[in-house]
């Protein structure tokens, strides 16, 4: 394993990420707070916030991790989801939002025609239910 299950606390400067666990878990630290993680909990990590993760060996699951022009295209500004999604936080996963990130990383792994229109939507999509 590259990193020994165990990533110390950084920050990405232009990057929003959205894990989500299968199995597994640990503990996550965003923004110097500490949140168990367990299977079908989702993580949501704004643009610049501290976070570091450490993971229960053999844990399993997704990370997206999408520029901040990705996310400026897929937010509706009216909607207010940015204030809300500006917050470290860990959420109960879903069963839509697993299947999101399941059609994210599809679409990824097959580069077909509109697959970046499709993982455009899917990103919107999946954003919307963290939120």
């Amino acid at each position: 394993m590259l990193h020994e299950w165990e990533f110390a606390a950084h920050r990405h400067a232009r990057l929003h990420q959205i894990l989500l666990i299968e199995r597994g878990g640990g503990q996550a630290s965003l923004e110097g707070r500490s949140y168990p993680l367990r299977p079908m909990r989702v993580v949501n990590v704004p643009v610049g916030h501290v976070h570091g993760f450490s993971f229960k060996r053999g844990t399993q699951g997704f990370v997206l991790t999408m520029a901040t022009e990705m996310l400026d295209e897929v937010l509706t500004p009216a909607e207010g989801l940015r204030r809300v999604l500006a917050q470290s936080t860990v959420v109960r996963g879903t069963a839509s939002m697993r299947n999101a990130m399941g059609q994210i990383f599809a679409e990824f792994a097959g580069r077909k025609f509109a697959s970046a229109q499709l993982r455009g939507a899917l990103c919107a999509a999946l954003v919307g239910m963290v939120a």
